[in-house]
C-alpha cells in the first residue's frame, strides 16, 4: 500500500511539472512579439533631366523625354570672345551688326567625365542670370567652321530655351540694358569687331561698330586735362616772349629820341 501511494504521488508531481512547463512555454510564446515585416526600399525615380557642370547654369533633356543615365551630364564651358576667328565675327556682323557679341560658349555631353555622342535632339534650358540678364533682344548663333547659323530661342519664366542635336560652339548677341553695371563685365567677354585688314579687336560693352567697322574714337578726361595744361604753358611762354619783344622795342625807341627836356 505504501508503494502504491508513493507511485501515485510521483505521478501527480510529474503531471504538475508537465503542466507548469506547458504553461510557461505558452506564456513565453504569447509574449514574444511577432517579427515585423521590413518595409521595402522605395526605388529612386529615374530622371530625364541632364544637369550641367561648368561656367553656365543650365539643364538639358532629350526632346522625347527618355530616361537618362545618372552618370550623364552636360558640360557648359565659357570661351574667350577675343579668340573668335575673324570670319566668324564678319559673319555675325553681316547679320546683326548693331548688336554686341557678349557670350561665347561650348556645350558637350559627358558620361563619367568622357565625351558622349549626342544621338538625339536635346532641349536646353539656360538660366537667364549673370551676363545673360544684362542684355535684351537676344539672338543665338551656332558656330561652325564655315560661319554661323541662327538658332531659334524662347525666353520663358527666367530661362532661355533652345534645341539642338549636335551641340558644340555657340554665341549670344544682344543689346546691353542701360541699367546694367559696366564693372561686372569680364574684359574677355567684350564685344569683338573687325579692324582694318580684318583683324579682330573689341568694342567696349554697349558700343557698336561704325559703318566702316572701326572702333569709335574719343578724348578721355585725362587727355583733355593734359592738353589744357600744355596749352596754358605754351601760351604763357608765348606771352612772355611777346612781352620781351615789346619791351625791347620800347627801350630802343627811347634811346633814339634822347633825353626829354622841359620846355622843348
Amino acid at each position: 500500500m505504501q508503494k502504491i501511494g508513493i507511485k501515485r504521488n510521483f505521478n501527480v508531481l510529474f503531471v504538475i511539472i508537465i503542466a507548469l512547463i506547458f504553461t510557461c512555454t505558452v506564456n513565453i510564446y504569447a509574449e514574444t512579439p511577432a517579427p515585423t515585416a521590413r518595409p521595402e526600399a522605395t526605388p529612386t525615380p529615374a530622371s530625364n533631366v541632364i544637369f550641367s557642370i561648368g561656367d553656365i547654369k543650365l539643364q538639358a533633356q532629350y526632346s522625347d523625354n527618355r530616361i537618362v543615365d545618372e552618370n550623364l551630364s552636360i558640360c557648359a564651358e565659357k570661351k574667350n570672345i577675343n579668340t573668335l576667328p575673324a570670319h566668324i565675327i564678319k559673319s555675325v556682323r553681316a547679320q546683326e551688326g548693331d548688336k554686341d557679341i557678349f557670350l561665347y560658349f561650348n556645350l558637350s555631353l559627358l558620361m563619367n567625365g568622357r565625351e558622349y555622342p549626342v544621338n538625339s535632339q536635346l532641349d536646353i534650358y539656360m538660366e537667364q542670370t549673370g551676363i545673360l540678364a544684362e542684355y535684351s533682344n537676344l539672338l543665338l548663333f551656332k558656330v561652325t567652321e564655315s560661319g554661323v547659323s541662327s538658332v531659334t530661342v524662347e525666353e520663358k519664366e527666367g530661362k532661355i530655351i533652345f534645341s539642338d542635336n549636335s551641340l558644340g560652339l555657340f554665341l549670344f548677341v544682344g543689346i546691353r540694358n542701360h541699367d546694367a553695371p559696366i564693372e561686372t563685365n569680364d574684359p574677355s567677354q567684350s564685344s569683338p569687331t573687325l579692324q582694318e585688314g580684318e583683324t579682330a579687336g573689341i568694342i567696349s560693352p554697349g558700343a557698336t561698330a561704325g559703318a566702316n567697322g572701326n572702333n569709335a574714337r574719343g578724348i578721355t578726361p585725362g587727355a583733355f586735362v593734359f592738353w589744357i595744361i600744355i596749352s596754358l604753358v605754351v601760351g604763357l611762354w608765348i606771352g612772355i616772349g611777346i612781352g620781351f619783344v615789346l619791351w625791347g622795342r620800347y627801350k630802343t625807341r627811347k634811346k633814339q629820341k634822347g633825353p626829354y627836356v622841359i620846355g622843348e
